[in-house]
């Protein structure tokens, strides 16, 4: 029978992802689709939209941590 392990990062393995993740939404960015008013809401709290390819910088991303709710 298979058995599963699990594995937990340490802080410096989680900022590695962290750091990673925010590369790719800087410069590769996701495709927003059919959300027409997301691209408006995008745009309008500094992430850059181009057709529906919204780009969004480290900045954008650690506000909106430090903006969300810790619970």
């Amino acid at each position: 029978m298979p058995s599963a392990s699990l594995t937990v990062w340490n802080e410096a393995d989680c900022r590695r992802v962290h750091a990673a993740t925010l590369g790719v939404l800087d410069e590769c960015g996701v495709e927003v689709r059919n959300f027409p008013g997301a691209l408006e809401l995008f745009s309008g709290a500094g992430a850059r939209v181009a057709g529906t390819r919204v780009r969004i910088g480290p900045d954008l991303v650690r506000r909106a941590l430090a903006a969300a709710p810790r619970t």
